[in-house]
Order: structure tokens, then C-alpha cells, then sequence
């Protein structure tokens, strides 16, 4: 039990650790979403455990009526085939309108 426990405050202590070096980023300060809405495709990706075994991913963007984004996420996965995921967009802080906040309605 001492062990776990001592591996967790490692893990924890090491973890914020590595978050605390990472550099501020700077988001576009006349960002206009409108730009962006429609249907993108995946092109290139990262490994990253959600889209692990993913494949035909893609995203549909489109505005509502309140001023956020909706958010539709779409891929086969090996796993389960067909996968969706419906979220909103919104601008947390309205002087940073670059940095977006995504809430996943029907998370996995």
C-alpha cells in the first residue's frame, strides 16, 4: 500500500512538473470562427489515445444561433466502426477570442 501511494504522489509531483514548462501560447487576437465553419478533414494527426486505431476522421463546424460553435467529430474506428461526438465551442474569455473551450455533449 505504501508503495502505491508513493507512486502516485511521484507521478503527480512529476506530471505538474512537465505542465509547468510548457509555453504560453498566443492565440490569433481577431479570430472570426465564421471563417472556419463547415466540414474539414483529417490530413495528418498526432498519436494521441482518443484516435488511436481511427481512421476517415472529420469535423463539421457550424455557428448557432447564441455565438458558439457547434462541434461534430466522425471516424471509424476499429474498434466500434461508425463513432460521432457532439459538442459546442465557445470563447472562454472574450479578450483571448482565439482560445476556444469544446464540451463534448455525448462523451464516450
Amino acid at each position: 500500500m505504501y508503495i502505491s501511494l508513493a507512486l502516485i504522489v511521484f507521478l503527480s509531483l512529476f506530471s505538474q512538473s512537465l505542465a509547468a514548462g510548457c509555453p504560453k501560447i498566443v492565440t490569433q487576437k481577431d479570430f472570426n470562427a465564421t471563417k472556419y465553419l463547415g466540414l474539414w478533414y483529417e490530413i495528418e494527426r498526432n498519436d494521441i489515445i482518443f484516435e488511436i486505431a481511427s481512421r476517415c476522421e472529420n469535423a463539421t463546424y457550424t455557428a448557432n444561433d447564441n455565438g458558439t460553435v457547434g462541434v461534430w467529430n466522425q471516424a471509424v474506428t476499429a474498434y466500434s466502426g461508425y463513432y460521432s461526438i457532439h459538442g459546442i465551442a465557445r470563447v472562454k474569455d472574450p479578450a483571448e477570442p482565439g482560445a476556444l473551450e469544446v464540451i463534448f455533449t455525448n462523451p464516450a
